[in-house]
């Protein structure tokens, strides 16, 4: 989902004025040799496809799946009176109709996604522009949208290393382009946060989308004020404490407070990451190169 957007974003910025990316995995396709992964797949790759996908499919499998994905079980496994196994069967039915091996097995041989270059500029500074194609990073470099990151901080998958790059590639723009980008974390969060933070996740995305161009930049859009202005009224929601235990009654310090919204499986503690904030250590720097 977050390749299609961002493709569709670099490919015709005219329809679109900005994208939010919810823990967007900047990788797609492994790559493996013998096959280009155009349909219909040779004999070998036809049956290891079958193979794998019968495998991960499994009821069992999904449920490690999610486990791992989620940093709180309850999330997906509360969703009836018969084991919480709603949110595993449906992921199973969607894997029952005709194609879905084949399918697999095309994504497993395909080479990672990447985007057409259509201009002829120079390549960027992180140099990751061949044979006339353009990487991820490098076509968030180029986006002539506004870019809203929201991530899960307990993903396990896409860390947030990987949102911090994404932001720092955005952050490229600023000499070409006077675009916004923004990057709020949740906390107790994992790889689905539409699914597991949907209240704060519907607030925050809601805000972005319904605000005007203008009001997007850094320092006059508000994403996070508590004050109750902007929020729901049915939304169970709390301001931050203070270290010394007081509600924050500045204007200013509420927005720099985190917003917290409960759910059934916890609170869910949403914070923007400032610039200053957005470093990548020298091991999330091999990390992130190496997808």
């Amino acid at each position: 989902g977050g390749h299609l957007a961002v493709l569709i974003a670099k490919l015709r910025p005219d329809l679109i004025e900005s994208i939010c990316l919810l823990n967007a995995t900047p990788v797609w396709g492994l790559n493996l040799p013998g096959w280009d992964g155009k349909l219909p797949p040779p004999l070998l790759p036809r049956k290891i496809g079958r193979y794998l996908f019968d495998m991960i499919r499994n009821l069992d499998t999904i449920d490690k799946y999610l486990e791992n994905a989620y940093s709180n079980r309850m999330a997906f496994d509360n969703n009836d009176n018969n084991g919480g196994d709603v949110l595993m069967r449906q992921i199973r039915s969607c894997t029952e109709g005709d194609g879905g091996h084949a399918a697999f097995a095309s994504i497993l041989w395909s080479s990672p996604a990447s985007f057409v270059e259509t201009s002829s500029s120079t390549t960027s500074g992180s140099g990751e522009r061949n044979n006339n194609k353009l990487s991820f990073y490098c076509a968030l470099e180029e986006l002539e949208v506004d870019v809203l990151l929201i991530f899960g901080k307990d993903d396990p998958w896409c860390t947030p290393a990987f949102a911090k790059r994404m932001y720092q590639s955005l952050a490229k723009r600023k000499q070409k382009h006077q675009h916004v980008q923004r990057y709020i974390e949740l906390e107790n969060v994992g790889h689905c946060p539409n699914h597991e933070a949907p209240q704060i996740v519907g607030h925050i995305a809601t805000r972005w989308t319904s605000s005007k161009r203008n009001q997007r930049h850094k320092d006059c859009l508000v994403l996070l004020d508590p004050s109750g202005s902007d929020l729901d009224t049915d939304l169970d929601t709390d301001i931050a404490i203070d270290d010394e235990g007081k509600n924050g009654n500045n204007k200013n310090d509420r927005h720099e407070q985190p917003l917290v919204m409960k759910e059934p499986w916890g609170d869910i503690i949403a914070h923007e990451i400032k610039d200053e904030d957005v470093k990548l250590t020298l091991i999330e720097k091999i990390i992130t190169s190496m997808v």
